[in-house]
């Protein structure tokens, strides 16, 4: 038998669809999917400056609002709660999202759509800390927009600031003419060091001074937190750190080279804690360059 060939006519342009833009009826007709709609994101940050160092100190608290999305957020509100043990003495924001405080709360109320993938100038709040040391406080920031968002889950931000108490970081500075580490009867104190600083290392703040006096140097104001003792010394000059910890902890050198260049010798100490009202001794032993 013959074979008949059948064609079919197809009327209209012929268009492309991937499956994955389908959708299916009951009876098996398919429709093309609708795209997803582009929807607003905002967000919010808090970042704070490091540790107060007691009470009757200040310190700043930022927020930051940013649009992740791809549409515009309308209505844009920020809130910060200030937690009790600070006071909020001043903010500075812009134009485009003025704050008003009242009480410990401080609401920012945008005057303009936030752009999508924009973000707002920052919102700064300067406080003085009232508690004692020792108290850790939570700081709360909330945005919302009256915009449909593709995530809420960044809307809020906390940060915990702490206050803590100060301490004293001290030391003597001297020649060890004999080389053995040990501060000893006769060798006289030095004063030819570029820099000492305490530094914190978890977040690089700390204090530093240019002069030391009669081969001594104290830091009266140290945060009670983690911290170091960094020595820089002149690398063209005629001094370079004693070898460190050999004996007595009351008599030898705490300070390490850990590194040199043409220009500076650094030495670091060991990581050592600081407690309220509390003295920590960490002294610096140099002896005369090889010729």
């Amino acid at each position: 038998m013959a074979r008949t060939r059948m064609t079919l006519a197809l009327r209209g342009p012929l268009v492309a669809v991937t499956a994955a833009a389908l959708t299916f009826t009951a009876s098996g007709v398919a429709h093309a999917a609708p795209a997803a709609k582009a929807l607003a994101d905002v967000a919010v940050d808090l970042s704070a400056d490091p540790p107060v160092v007691g009470t009757g100190y200040g310190t700043t608290v930022t927020a930051t609002v940013r649009n992740q999305g791809d549409r515009p957020a309308r209505d844009l509100q920020l809130k910060i709660t200030v937690p009790t043990g600070f006071e909020l003495f001043g903010t500075s924001s812009s134009s485009a999202l003025p704050c008003t405080p009242a009480a410990q709360v401080v609401t920012c109320t945008g005057t303009a759509d936030l752009a999508a993938h924009a973000t707002e100038y920052p919102i700064t709040l300067s406080l003085e800390a009232m508690a004692p040391p020792g108290t850790d406080a939570d700081f709360d920031a909330s945005v919302t927009t009256t915009s449909r968002e593709s995530d809420t889950s960044n809307n809020t931000a906390t940060r915990t600031v702490q206050i803590v108490g100060v301490g004293t970081v001290q030391g003597n500075v001297w020649n060890d003419l004999n080389g053995d580490g040990q501060r000893e009867p006769g060798e006289p104190p030095l004063n030819d060091i570029s820099s000492i600083q305490v530094i914190n290392p978890d977040d690089g703040d700390g204090s530093g001074v240019s002069n030391i006096f009669d081969g001594y140097y104290s830091f009266w104001d140290v945060r009670a937190t983690r911290n170091i003792v960094r020595v820089t010394l002149n690398g063209s000059g005629p001094w370079t750190f004693t070898t460190p910890n050999v004996g007595d902890d009351a008599t030898d050198s705490d300070i390490s080279d850990v590194s040199e260049t043409g220009s500076v010798i650094i030495g670091d100490s060991a990581e050592f804690n600081v407690t309220a009202g509390g003295v920590v001794t960490i002294d610096v032993g140099l002896v005369a360059k090889s010729q």
